[in-house]
């Protein structure tokens, strides 16, 4: 989200398609990424080219709500990026399934996300951040309990680390959690390393 008339800001990566194939209406097509962003050269939608692959760009609260709320018979999410999630997640699960079974893979995830439970995790993730604060040598000063002293850690990693913890003791359960520990983080870092734009044009690109 942008301040100014730039409100919502939407790139479709999906082939668009309709019962035919294509859409029946289909956008303003651009060879040149000058201006991407400007609504006044190519309006609110339009496809270009970048290292040859044809990206639809959607702008303002309908095209915000026409991705996210779209419907697959508008666009194919699976066609956009299997081709670089089945490297990092294996075969069979998420965009390498046919729509219907990813629907269905999606509803073991919602579960876990609703309101009700919500509440519920609070207490387990208070406990969860109690005891890595006990137990971590990156929180040695808070366990001397030293007032005159500061301690220093690094925060986008502590707090990567202790996502993993809270997370698989709230979504998955504490038989999981009890068989995780903080290095498991890295492994998760290293799969997050396929997910960057390089990554989407080049999928066979190391992640290092």
């Amino acid at each position: 989200m942008c301040s100014g008339n730039l409100s919502f800001l939407t790139i479709v990566l999906y082939p668009l398609r309709s019962s035919t194939g294509y859409p029946s209406s289909v956008p303003p097509y651009h060879t040149g990424t000058t201006r991407l962003l400007s609504t006044l050269s190519y309006g609110d939608i339009f496809t270009i080219v970048v290292l040859g692959r044809k990206i639809t760009v959607v702008l303002g609260p309908k095209g915000n709500n026409f991705v996210f709320g779209g419907k697959s018979t508008h666009f194919s999410a699976e066609d956009a990026y299997t081709h670089f999630t089945t490297p990092v997640f294996g075969k069979d699960v998420v965009y390498d399934v046919p729509n219907d079974v990813f629907m269905e893979q999606k509803k073991f995830v919602k579960v876990g996300l609703s309101t009700e439970n919500f509440r519920a995790y609070v207490s387990m993730i208070a406990q969860e951040v109690d005891e890595f604060m006990k137990i971590d040598p990156a929180f040695l000063i808070f366990q001397m309990n030293d007032i005159n002293e500061w301690g220093r850690f690094d925060a986008a990693d502590i707090m990567a680390q202790i996502t993993i913890l809270t997370a698989s003791r709230t979504l998955q359960g504490k038989e999981v959690r009890d068989n995780l520990d903080k290095s498991f983080s890295d492994l998760f870092t290293a799969l997050d390393g396929g997910f960057t734009p390089l990554n989407f044009l080049f999928p066979n690109l190391p992640l290092e």
